[in-house]
């Protein structure tokens, strides 16, 4: 059975029961460039804002190519971008939008930030 199979079949997407749960997991930059070596493929990072969406989202082949059935997507930053540096309390503007919402939504995500 294929990763395709697999998972189509895991989420009852296709009727069947998958050969085995689908496989998905993550490498850090010291692990994706140790198999990179090893199995002779590029590590192919797609820079984000986000360093561990960073290596969630790079080295697909290698992951697919030690038994990974899932590949993670998300977006990068743009071509030249330049973190601006952040000072203070970062979740001071989501204190304000939480502020105005309503009820069990306003617990949770105060909960969540502590504020």
């Amino acid at each position: 059975m294929n990763s395709r199979e697999r998972v189509l079949k895991a989420f009852h997407v296709v009727p069947g029961k998958p050969d085995r749960p689908p496989l998905q997991f993550d490498l850090c930059k010291s692990l994706t460039d140790h198999f990179s070596g090893a199995l002779g493929i590029p590590a192919d990072y797609a820079l984000s804002y986000y360093e561990d969406l960073t290596y969630r989202i790079s080295a697909n082949a290698i992951r697919t190519a030690m038994g990974s059935d899932c590949v993670i997507v998300g977006g990068t930053v743009r071509e030249g971008f330049v973190p601006k540096p952040v000072s203070g309390d970062i979740r001071a503007p989501l204190k304000t939008i939480v502020s105005k919402c309503s009820g069990s939504f306003n617990h949770m995500f105060s909960s969540y930030l502590l504020i």
